[in-house]
């Protein structure tokens, strides 16, 4: 057995600082366990652990947070400090990224940041673990960083990460509180780097629960941020985490099984399309970690152009796609047995777990390269678009990956029985080793002769056979043993001779019985057979030690796959989109968004039929950055703005767009301000949670960002809402020079559009019919600003009393009639109508006042009455005069 060049660790002793493994090891939530074979969990393999501290930036530049991160998948620990804001939108951001389950915080000291700690936690669905504070020293880290990571890489590693003061801390702490320097199968096996936050684009929790990019979380999971103190035992945060994986794990099966079920994100869209669960746990990752690098997003371009065609639809994705299996799961088994087994020799050789592994999952793997070297004759041959990219991007690396596997395939093909595998039953070759071929014939000599001894105590007890076989059956029982059998009523033959047979057990319908001969030859039996399992066993596990250092090619294999897979599903959706989807055009220095019949690509998939309407979108860094939205509720505001946002996204991950043509920059953040709700729970009202997004909007945007904004300022009075929207959207106009699309109802914020250069009117156009009083939306976004929202006419719309809506009508009417005139009047603009009413009610003021300056009772009641009939056509005038005023506003 030939074990794959790997590098080797150097020896070293492995300390224990991180404390016992037991209910705080690794082990709870990884589902690793170093002690027995019970394998890996699989529904817990992603969970994502961090840890964060944190300490004012002595550059005065705000707060300056630690971050440490442990991924399972490929055991690997990423630190990064990063500079936030009080709202820490910037670190909400690299949570989502990675996929955060859970994140470890030292309990609370009243710090500001950790007060907003538990509820960006919440947002994107993970578990808050509250730590002692001592956890989060740097002491012991050196000794743990030694054990975790291979020799070679310790000094690279300490050139630079370990110069990250804060991160650092997060780190020990980390290491410590899930005991991974007390996990002999992380001994050697991480690797050490910093978290690139620079290479995706910065898409927050609200945005990414906007644009509907991820399942969404259960019900229950969207209520109070569950923060776990440092006093709860760690088995708790274990187990919140398990049932985060268990929940996402059940999710992506759902969303990938589910042919029929509705599409409601973007994950469950393309996840439909990928050929295995690889590409499915592939395409999480590619959703979260959106490129900014604009060469690596035109090569994945480049790659799905070429999917698309039909060779690689029928030969790659029909044909050879089906044999592969959880690649990755398996590289990340085997990464952790060689690192246990590497850690076995250092401490005395002690027997190294298998994690689950067996000669089944070395055989899928054989399976999976050999049908991959069927792969490389489509890639190899193809010369159509992307053929550059697909022969230097997977061609070249699958033929490298795959030639690199040619010790593994001999591996494999001389020591497992593949003949027997076929018919699913996995051992080692008895070629393989000339004594476990004694042992084979042994074993079937011996049943030879204990069906011989069966023959002969039929012989003795002269029962005629049965239709249905032998008069005397040998059977194997797994507590007894071997035995000789004989139905009910032919038992009193064998009782007769007790000095030949000896009785086993009397059941109702049967006797079973043995005789000397028998019991020694089972014994020999039984001898031969654990012999037998003891050398299949140990060559098992040697073949799986030797197979484990072909771990680093195991991963870029997945790696390969599952890109491939991904891209794959990217081209199949956008061919069988109902209008198929186009490439964009990157322009990574151009300062223009412009979309033309743009789609939104989730709706267009609900079997909506033709009531889909495109609508162009084009925006310029200089002349038209910022985009005021007008027109009705349910006209389509929020649904524009969220398609174009979502193109942007879909482009930067590497997937075509549903529009006629697209052309773009390349965005660094996505921010949205859409939608809010009372949460009662958290304390937080609708307006407060708006003007935390509106302010984590405003510290972080820039020129590379795209803001979306839906109805900033209604959940406060009109006035003030429109005063908060108007500041809002002009700074980002003027300061942010951001790429913002504002969608509002405040009519009187198209009055930017002449006020602040870069600022434009759009507006959704409807349609009413005074005479049936309905209104229709058109879904159509035009130039210019809406007359007005048709508030009344969409509450018609759904079903409102008649009585209730003309109410409503006139006394918007009424109020818009007196706001114009204190407008006019505050101008000293007066018409004829407005001279008129105020001259009645002059004269009707002069009246009262005559009678209010009785002196007495009867006086007061005199003057009423002489003056009752100018009273009366006082009142009947002032009425009059406001209705021709209402007429001609």
């Amino acid at each position: 057995m030939q074990p794959y060049p790997c590098s080797s660790d150097s020896p070293t002793s492995p300390p224990m600082s991180g404390g016992p493994a037991g209910p705080g090891g690794l082990s709870g939530v990884v589902g690793f366990d170093g002690a027995g074979d019970e394998g890996l969990n699989d529904n817990c393999a992603d969970a994502v652990m961090c840890a964060v501290s944190a300490k004012n930036d002595s550059g005065g530049h705000g707060l300056r947070l630690g971050l440490a991160v442990f991924d399972p998948r490929r055991p690997s620990l990423r630190v990064a400090e990063i500079v936030s804001d009080e709202h820490l939108t910037a670190l909400e951001a690299v949570l989502m990224q990675v996929g955060a389950v859970s994140v470890l915080a030292p309990a609370g000291d009243g710090a500001a940041w950790l007060r907003r700690l538990p509820y960006v936690v919440h947002a994107v669905g993970a578990e808050l673990v509250e730590a002692k504070k001592s956890l989060f020293t740097t002491a012991n880290l050196t000794q743990d960083i030694s054990y975790l990571l291979p020799a070679a890489a310790l000094k690279p590693a300490a050139a630079k990460e370990l110069r990250l003061e804060i991160a650092c801390s997060a780190l020990a702490a980390l290491i410590s509180y899930w005991s991974l320097a007390s996990d002999e199968t992380l001994c050697h096996a991480c690797i050490l780097e910093t978290y690139p936050i620079s290479s995706f684009l910065n898409v927050d929790a609200a945005a990414a629960v906007a644009l509907h990019l991820l399942p969404q979380q259960p019900q229950q999971q969207r209520l109070q941020p569950r923060i776990l103190p440092c006093s709860t035992k760690y088995g708790e945060a274990h187990a919140a985490a398990k049932d985060r994986i268990s929940a996402a794990a059940a999710a992506s099966a759902a969303a990938a099984a589910g042919g029929s079920a509705a599409t409601t994100s973007v994950f469950s869209l393309f996840s439909r399309r990928c050929c295995s669960s690889l590409g499915v746990r592939r395409l999480h990752i590619f959703i979260s970690q959106p490129l900014v690098d604009a060469e690596e997003i035109v090569r994945r371009h480049d790659l799905v152009e070429a999917l698309m065609q039909e060779v690689f639809r029928r030969e790659v994705f029909q044909r050879h796609f089906k044999h592969v299996s959880d690649v990755d799961k398996l590289a990340t088994k085997l990464h952790r047995i060689h690192a246990a087994t590497q850690a076995a020799k250092e401490t005395g050789g002690k027997r190294t777990p298998r994690l689950g592994v067996g000669l089944g999952d070395l055989v899928k793997l054989y399976d999976c390269v050999v049908e991959c070297n069927s792969l490389l004759g489509p890639l190899g041959e193809y010369s159509g678009p992307g053929s550059s990219t697909v022969r230097s991007y997977l061609y070249t690396k699958l033929h490298s990956t795959i030639s690199s596997f040619s010790s593994f395939i001999k591996l494999v093909e001389h020591s497992i029985d593949l003949e027997e595998a076929k018919r699913g039953t996995y051992i080692i070759d008895s070629r393989f080793d000339p004594r476990m071929g004694e042992l084979l014939q042994q074993r079937n000599l011996l049943l030879m002769q204990l069906q011989q001894e069966r023959q002969r105590a039929e012989e003795i007890l002269d029962i005629p056979k049965r239709r249905d076989g032998d008069a005397v059956k040998l059977v194997e029982d797994p507590t007894l043993g071997f035995a000789l059998r004989v139905v009910k009523r032919d038992q009193q033959a064998v009782l007769s001779r007790k000095k030949e047979f000896q009785q086993i057990r009397l059941n109702k319908n049967e006797l079973l019985f043995s005789t000397n001969r028998l019991r020694a030859l089972a014994a020999r039996h039984k001898d031969t057979c654990d012999e037998y399992q003891q050398l299949q066993s140990a060559l098992v596990d040697k073949a799986v030690q030797v197979a484990s250092t072909y771990w680093p090619l195991a991963e870029q294999l997945a790696d390969l796959l599952g890109t491939i897979d991904v891209l794959g599903a990217f081209a199949a959706v956008a061919l069988t989109a109902p209008i198929p989807y186009v490439r964009p055009h990157i322009e990574p220095e151009g300062g223009i968004l412009r979309l033309e019949s743009c789609r939104h690509a989730l709706l267009e998939v609900q079997g909506l039929g033709g009531s889909i309407i495109a609508n162009d979108c084009f925006m310029d860094s200089e002349s038209s950055r910022l985009h005021l939205i007008t027109g009705p509720n349910m006209g389509g505001k929020s649904t524009y703005i969220r398609q174009v946002a979502l193109c942007v996204l879909l482009a930067q991950i590497g997937s075509f767009v549903p529009c006629k043509s697209c052309t773009m920059p390349v965005f660094r953040q996505i921010m949205c301000r859409v939608g809010a709700s009372d949460l009662q729970l958290r304390g937080v009202s609708t307006f407060l949670a708006e003007m935390v997004e509106a302010t984590a909007i405003l510290k972080n945007a820039g020129p590379q960002s795209l803001v979306i904004v839906d109805e900033l300022g209604r959940g406060t009075s009109t006035y003030e809402g429109f005063g908060l929207a108007w500041a809002v959207a002009k700074d980002l106009a003027e300061r942010a020079r951001s790429f913002t699309l504002f969608a509002t109802h405040f009519l009187e914020l198209a009055a930017l559009e002449g006020e602040v250069a870069g600022v434009r009117n759009y507006h959704v156009k409807a349609a009413v019919c005074k005479e049936k009083k309905q209104i229709t939306f058109l879904y159509d976004v035009k130039k210019g600003h809406a007359d007005q929202s048709y508030g009344v006419q969409v509450a018609q719309f759904a079903g409102l009393p008649e009585a209730i809506t003309t109410r409503a009508a006139a006394m918007s009417q009424h109020l818009e009639c007196a706001e114009k005139r204190e407008k006019r009047r505050s101008k000293g603009i007066l018409d004829e109508a407005d001279r008129d009413r105020d001259g009645a009610l002059k004269k009707l003021r002069a009246v009262v006042t005559h009678a209010f300056a009785a002196e007495t009772p009867q006086q007061f009641l005199q003057r009423v009455k002489d003056s009752a009939d100018e009273l009366r056509e006082g009142l009947k005038e002032v009425q009059k005069q406001t209705q021709l005023q209402v007429a001609a506003a």
